[in-house]
């Protein structure tokens, strides 16, 4: 069934007027001039068992002209009239269920006042369908998603839903073969902003009169979450500061608390500046020696230290009571 038939179509065109066959005279055609086109084909032998009936589609904008001839063992003829003109023509081989066993792609055809045409249409497997269904069921994304693009290899439709409390469904006819599917969700609109759900690619199969029910729900994967709640530090007691020399020496109790794992030291010698944090990469240790000659201005009197706890998150917890040292100058 993937090998693609031909049938030969042999078109004859004679001018066939309302009142007869003859052109009338005077200049030009008539608009009403109706040609006559001759079918004749031929199916492939031993491929078109169970094939009762054949569909010639002739089209041209929204005017469509349908006949249907018996198939006869491996061959049909038919002889239908047409208005002249350039026209798409399309058959269909049917079985005694009525259902397409091999179609063509249409075919452009001139039906003209004079002169013989002949037209090669190749014949495939005809089309299958495939029936899908957007459900979202308990999906998170019920919420939020208003449209859908669906695709079938390069080729995109776009859906929108119309009842939100109700799934999409859409009938797809294709040409049999294997098809690369991807669905994607958007929200309000179709711009990439909106997208909310970008779907993952998949194979489909579509069998020649075939329908393939298709139920699509969104890729889900469960998200474990665990997580420690980390209370702020509460500060460090018993802070001393004594000066020996030109340094002066911070203690404090180690903290109780497991979790932290070092202590950030900070110094004041002015009440109208901020604070100055000594040690930018905490300290593991529960005292910090502080070099006078690094950073304390010449005219400093005191100097006032605090010490903050802090856990492996980074987060400083409160701070200790402050102690102040006068310096000697």
């Amino acid at each position: 069934m993937n090998k693609a038939y031909q049938i030969l179509i042999a078109a004859a065109v004679c001018l066939c007027m309302l009142a007869g066959c003859a052109l009338p005279h005077g200049d030009g055609i008539p608009a009403d001039t109706k040609g006559q086109l001759t079918v004749l084909g031929t199916i492939a032998s031993g491929q078109g068992e169970g094939i009762l009936q054949a569909r010639i589609v002739v089209a041209r904008g929204k005017h469509v002209f349908e006949w249907e001839v018996p198939v006869i063992g491996l061959d049909l003829s038919a002889e239908v009239e047409l208005p002249i003109g350039t026209w798409e023509l399309t058959i269909l081989l049917l079985d005694a269920e009525g259902t397409v066993q091999f179609q063509s792609t249409p075919h452009t055809v001139e039906v003209l006042p004079n002169g013989t045409q002949l037209v090669e249409v190749a014949l495939r497997p005809g089309d299958g369908f495939v029936n899908l269904t957007i459900d979202l069921g308990d999906s998170p994304l019920w919420q939020n998603a208003r449209r859908a693009r669906v695709y079938f290899n390069d080729e995109r439709t776009e859906l929108i839903w119309d009842d939100l409390d109700e799934p999409i469904t859409h009938v797809f006819s294709l040409a049999p073969g294997t098809y690369d599917l991807l669905i994607e969700l958007y929200t309000e609109s179709f711009h990439a902003a909106n997208r909310i759900a970008p779907g993952v690619w998949q194979v489909v199969e579509v069998q020649s009169a075939q329908e393939l029910l298709l139920n699509w729900q969104p890729m889900t994967q469960s998200l474990t979450v665990n997580a420690v709640i980390f209370m702020i530090p509460e500060a460090p007691q018993n802070v001393t500061a004594q000066l020996q020399g030109s340094h002066v020496q911070i203690s404090w109790d180690p903290h109780p608390n497991p979790f932290v794992t070092g202590y950030f030291v900070y110094s004041q010698t002015d009440p109208l500046e901020r604070p100055y944090i000594l040690t930018p990469q905490p300290v593991a240790e529960s005292h910090f020696f502080h070099n006078l000659d690094e950073i304390i201005p010449e005219n400093a009197d005191t100097v006032t230290y605090s010490v903050a706890a802090v856990g492996y998150t980074g987060i400083a917890g409160y701070r200790s009571v402050p102690v102040t040292v006068q310096l000697s100058h």
